[in-house]
């Protein structure tokens, strides 16, 4: 033994001094928002005139304090120099225009220093500006943070010196908090396991004597800072790692596919489809962060449910790792998370796999203290600056982060808020990603809702589109590959006009027909498609199981531990195994929140509808009428009372049966009423139109006040219909369609030239609002023929003359135009079929007076009736934006006034 320890052992020093640990401390304020601001004005000044005192400089002046800000000014009791004291209590990282705001004050003032006091760290942009003023300023700025008030302070006598707790116990982090409320001053310790990792508790003590508080300050606490809300509080600093303790179990478990092609879960990358430009627009982005070339270290993924945001990350997270050296990827499905410990957990899993995929970036151990700021480390900073150097990149994305969002756990996302801020601030080789559900409502006292605002210019959102119909053609052609069954052509036609661009439901509906319906059975014709998607996962349930799944839709994710309470261990594994439940980290969800929703209330998602009718309303109204008297009607009787061939009643009958009102036995061809009154059959209709994925674009994109044009509707519609192969032409021609169809019931009305939603009516066998008209540019009706050439083609169509080329050389071609675009005929291999059989001229004239220019020049003859046919086409032109020849106008002017049921002089 040396000289100098026997030395040190005889005046009583243990021979293993133990290593000083000096406390890193942080200033919070636990003001209710209820109170006035200036109460968490006055609690933060107090102590920032102690840490003035201490520089001999007292307060002169509060010249302002509102919100997070209190500015002071303050004069030297020695030296007589003015400072500008500006105080930023905010969370979250301080930007540059608070920056530029001290500097514009600091000189209209004309104070001789200015110092910046902020609560939180100064951003990138911020420090850099900062750093800017203060090399061209002519007086000194000075930037005080919370480790030199505290320090400070307590050097006064102030404060006392939690120090020596730290020395003691070397489980309490070195992070301290000074928490500050309106009546009270107290340090908050935060304890660790040394095996774990993850905090035991929290120890509260008064700051002034160290003893430990109890009481009603600590409900405030919780209540005010959202860190300490788990109540995690150790009884005094005795507690252990054996003490009872309020601290949660955590997994981190990360987001895993699907096993096979018909696993609902997300998909396996090699089964993923499309997407490729979000995809690349991922990785893009990824390249720019890892080159320092963009600052941005945030990241969003945006989609609805059932879009294949997982199935995005998994096939993100394997392309990166498999192609890009020194770049890893953790995706971490959130349903797992339950204590606030979750973030750093996440950060040293993510650390911890670098390493092991050799990334060496820093010379720690693999696991790191999820309780004390690893970026306040000096050896992990200098890892990722060499990480930084080496363009490598670790990137964590948190799939299913709406269970974090709406968790009530307010410690778990503060410490996520917190790591956010962090990478953010620090500009650290780190991504963070975000996945969650767009259409999970977020209300604007949600603390994501702020956070995500906060971080809006400083992170980017990639944004997922539907299928397009190649993206279908790709899955289903894989589907069959995978399964070795090949759907029949009726099969895939409906499949592919089904399911609306959604890949939930494309591989819901293709998974159900490929093991269910490909047995030789017939599609049901009064099926709801969509429901019995959900009704065959609950087929042959006991009453247990769905017990046992409802419990889980109601409280999801819900721990394994706790349904075993009310429920076997057979009842809970029996439901995974039929993929209804799944199991994250010993959490357990339903496996779609589609399907949860339907489970709790019964409630079918959102699926627009698509088929666009072509039944007219006078049409509708008499089948109405038909069908409501009688127990069946025949598809003879329909086409015998709608005066159309047989042929066209099979059209109307489906078009009637889309629309809700009947049940159809095609073979039979029978149709059976679905509604029991009129008023019901006229909702029907209305409810169809209402979610057709036309009209829907009315509410996403019409103004609120003056509606949308029919341009506008027409190119929302293109871009919903990329799922299918329709060309623009038939596009626009189905907008027209059911515009004048919404119009007709009053669902829709027309304002000038705009489209806006209106009051239906209640009955439309009994009453219904003028048509609304619409002209659609590919309507092609512009009078081509006259009314009795018309007449002429239907009676040679009548008595069997139907071969197209024939007609035609009977000089019938432009009535074959205006017959088309009537609707009364169409044109199929050659043959020309009747599809509304009407032979006189006053029956055709009065079909034509619903169309858009028949209406319109029937309106201009009335205000002007000597307009000739000239004139007419020049005001068709001008109202319609036509850009035709002047012979042009004339023609159609002139043909279409033949049209219109007015006497003319």
């Amino acid at each position: 033994m040396s000289d100098e320890a026997s030395s040190l052992m005889l005046i009583g020093f243990p021979r293993h001094m133990p290593e000083p640990r000096t406390p890193d401390y942080r200033i919070e304020l636990a003001i209710r928002p209820s109170l006035p601001n200036k109460v968490r004005g006055d609690t933060l000044e107090r102590l920032i005139a102690e840490f003035l005192k201490q520089q001999t400089f007292s307060v002169t002046a509060n010249i302002r304090q509102a919100g997070t800000e209190l500015d002071l000014l303050a004069k030297n009791s020695i030296s007589n120099r003015t400072i500008l004291v500006e105080c930023k209590s905010q969370k979250g990282n301080i930007q540059s225009d608070a920056i530029d705001g001290l500097f514009t004050d600091a000189t209209l003032r004309s104070v001789d220093e200015a110092w910046l006091v902020t609560l939180s760290p100064m951003g990138s942009d911020a420090k850099g500006k900062f750093d800017e003023i203060k090399r061209i300023s002519k007086i000194p700025f000075c930037h005080i943070r919370p480790q030199t008030i505290v320090e400070n302070v307590i050097m006064s006598g102030y404060l006392a010196n939690p120090a020596a707790f730290l020395i003691k116990d070397a489980a309490l982090s070195r992070s301290v908090s000074l928490i500050l409320t309106e009546d009270h001053q107290l340090f908050c310790l935060e304890k660790i396991s040394l095996k774990t990792k993850s905090t035991l508790g929290y120890l509260l003590l008064d700051a002034k004597t160290l003893k430990p508080v109890e009481g009603n300050v600590i409900g405030v606490i919780e209540e005010c800072i959202d860190e300490y809300s788990e109540g995690r509080w150790l009884v005094d600093e005795e507690s252990s790692e054996t003490a009872p303790s309020k601290a949660l179990p955590q997994a981190v478990v990360e987001s895993v596919p699907g096993t096979d092609w018909k696993d609902y879960r997300p998909s396996r990358p090699e089964d993923f489809i499309g997407r490729e430009d979000a995809i690349n627009e991922l990785a893009a982005f990824i390249d720019e962060a890892r080159r320092s070339s963009n600052k941005t270290r945030i990241f969003g993924i945006k989609a609805a449910s059932g879009w294949g945001k997982s199935s995005l990350v998994l096939k993100i997270s394997e392309r990166i790792i498999r192609t890009t050296n020194n770049v890893h990827v953790l995706a971490v499905d959130c349903r797992a998370a339950v204590s606030s410990d979750y973030a750093h957990l996440v950060l040293a899993k993510a650390f911890s796999e670098a390493k092991m995929r050799s990334i060496e970036f820093w010379g720690l151990l693999s696991t790191i203290s999820i309780s004390e700021n690893p970026f306040d480390n000096p050896d992990v900073m200098n890892g990722l600056e060499a990480l930084k150097r080496s363009e490598g990149l670790i990137i964590i994305i948190f799939d299913q982060f709406e269970e974090i969002i709406h968790s009530h756990n307010r410690a778990l996302f503060s410490r996520l808020e917190n790591l956010c801020h962090q990478v953010d601030g620090l500009q650290l080789p780190i991504l963070l990603g975000f996945s969650w559900r767009t259409d999970a409502m977020v209300s604007a006292d949600n603390p994501a809702y702020n956070l995500w605002h906060k971080l809006s210019d400083r992170r980017h959102d990639i944004q997922l589109r539907a299928f397009t119909h190649s993206d279908a053609v790709t899955y289903l052609e894989r589907i069959e590959r995978n399964s070795g069954v090949r759907l029949a052509a009726k099969d895939r036609r409906f499949l592919l006009t089904t399911y609306v661009g959604l890949p939930w439901l494309l591989k819901k509906l293709s998974v159900y027909m490929v093991t269910n319906r490909l047995q030789g059975a017939e599609e049901g014709e009064n099926d709801d498609p969509i429901k019995q998607l959900f009704d065959r996962d609950l087929d042959g349930l006991t009453p247990d199981d769905y017990a046992c799944i409802k419990a889980v839709a109601a409280s999801a994710p819900i721990p394994i531990h706790s349904l075993s309470l009310n429920f076997s261990d057979k009842t809970i594994s029996g439901l995974i195994e039929r993929r209804l439940l799944i199991s994250s980290g010993g959490q357990l969800s339903t496996y779609s929140d589609i399907f949860r929703d339907y489970i709790l209330y019964g409630r079918l998602p959102n699926i627009p509808n698509t088929y666009c009718p072509y039944l007219a309303i006078s049409k509708l109204i008499s089948a109405i009428k038909l069908i409501h008297t009688c127990d069946v009607v025949t598809y003879s009787e329909l086409a015998s009372e709608l005066k159309i061939a047989l042929t066209s009643a099979d059209n109307v009958a489906r078009d009637l049966r889309q629309m809700g009102i009947v049940r159809l036995n095609r073979a039979a061809g029978h149709i059976f009423p679905n509604f029991e009154s009129t008023q019901f059959a006229t909702q029907c209709v209305i409810d169809f139109l209402r979610k057709h994925i036309i009209l829907q674009a009315l509410d996403r994109d019409g103004n609120q006040e003056s509606g949308a044009r029919f341009s506008e509707i027409v190119e929302i519609a293109v871009k919903s219909y990329r799922f299918s192969v329709l060309s623009n032409t038939t596009i626009e021609q189905y907008c027209a369609q059911v515009l004048r169809l919404a119009g007709s019931i009053g669902v829709v009305e027309k304002r000038g030239d705009t489209f806006d939603w209106s009051r239906p009516v209640k009955d439309i066998t009994k009453d219904r609002p003028k048509p609304v008209r619409v002209m659609s540019r590919s309507d092609g009706f512009m009078g081509q023929a006259p009314p009795r050439r018309v007449a002429e083609l239907m009676r040679h169509l009548a008595i069997g003359i139907k071969d197209r080329t024939q007609l035609i050389a009977m000089g019938l071609r432009n009535a074959m135009f205006a017959a088309t675009s009537l609707g009364l005929i169409r044109t199929e291999k050659g043959q020309v079929l009747v599809e509304i059989d009407l032979r006189e001229e006053q029956e055709i004239l009065n079909a034509a007076q619903d169309q858009e220019f028949v209406g319109y020049v029937k309106d201009l003859l009335a205000q002007e009736p000597l307009l000739n046919g000239a004139e007419i086409g020049q005001r068709l032109a001008e109202a319609y934006d036509y850009d035709l020849l002047p012979t042009s106008l004339g023609r159609y002017g002139s043909a279409l006034k033949q049209w219109v049921i007015h006497p003319i002089d």
